[in-house]
Order: structure tokens, then sequence, then C-alpha cells
């Protein structure tokens, strides 16, 4: 399991890095100051059509509170420090335990 923890980890960081030149490239091509993309941003260009499904689907069958609670706001969350913060989960998730004497 601590394998997969750390390819995890690892495809992460190279999603992170990815993002990061991305969002770099986008700015400095457009001849603007440096701006991260948001996670609802990035998904929207993706598949614009399942992020507009997403918000009556929770809200009618699991919980509105939720969507306005927990999903909105890491929607309107740049979407770098959320791949940095799931890149040193999995980091500390594969490394070694350890064993008290």
């Amino acid at each position: 399991m601590k394998k997969v923890f750390r390819l995890l980890a690892w495809i992460f960081t190279g999603l992170a890095a990815w993002r990061l030149y991305g969002d770099f490239s986008s700015s400095i091509g457009a001849g603007r100051d440096f701006r991260m993309k948001l996670a609802g941003e990035v998904w929207a260009t993706f598949d614009r059509n399942s992020l507009l499904g997403l918000q009556p689907a929770i809200e009618r069958y699991i919980s509105p509170r939720l969507w306005e609670w927990v999903f909105l706001p890491v929607l309107e969350t740049q979407l770098f420090p959320i791949l940095v913060m799931v890149t040193i989960f999995f980091f500390i998730a594969s490394a070694k335990r350890f064993q008290l004497r």
C-alpha cells in the first residue's frame, strides 16, 4: 500500500508542477500579472456540463449545506494549493511508520 501512496504522491507532484507551469505561462503569455486558476475554472474547461450538474445533484440528493460548506469553497480555491495538499497527504501516508519501543 505504501508503494501505491508513493506513486500517487509523485503523480500529484507532477500535476501540481504542470498546473503551476500552465498558470505561469498563461499569465505571462497574455501579458498579465501572475494569477493561479481556480479549481472550478479548470474543471469547467474540461467538462462544463458535469460541473453544472454537480450542484443540483448534491443539493437535491445529499445536502444543500454540503454544497455551501464543502464543495463551493473547494471549487473557489486555487487548484495548485489543493494539489500540493493532496501530494503532502500521500507522501505522509507512504512514509514508514514509527515504532514505539
